[in-house]
């Protein structure tokens, strides 16, 4: 997966989760935006402790396990580290 950012994921924007989602996850505009409301950036979305808590995001429960496989993977990548990039 690749965002156009050069920044660690920590640092990504609610927008850059957000299009992240859209062009990884294949996310709709409307999973997108639910994203966007509960103001996930790219330290909360690394924050997210369990698939419960995605869910709790307000996602229908297909997207919620899509984006919790994603964050994990995103967790496991060498480069997910603080000051790491996520380009893998």
């Amino acid at each position: 997966m690749i965002i156009n950012s050069t920044n660690p994921v920590t640092d990504w924007t609610i927008e850059d989760v957000a299009g992240w989602a859209r062009k990884e996850l294949k996310f709709t505009e409307k999973k997108a935006q639910i994203l966007i409301e509960q103001e996930i950036d790219g330290a909360a979305l690394l924050a997210c402790p369990s698939l419960e808590e995605a869910k709790s995001y307000g996602l229908p429960h297909g997207a919620a396990i899509n984006l919790w496989a994603a964050i994990e993977k995103i967790k496991k990548a060498p480069s997910a580290s603080p000051t790491g990039k996520y380009q893998v």
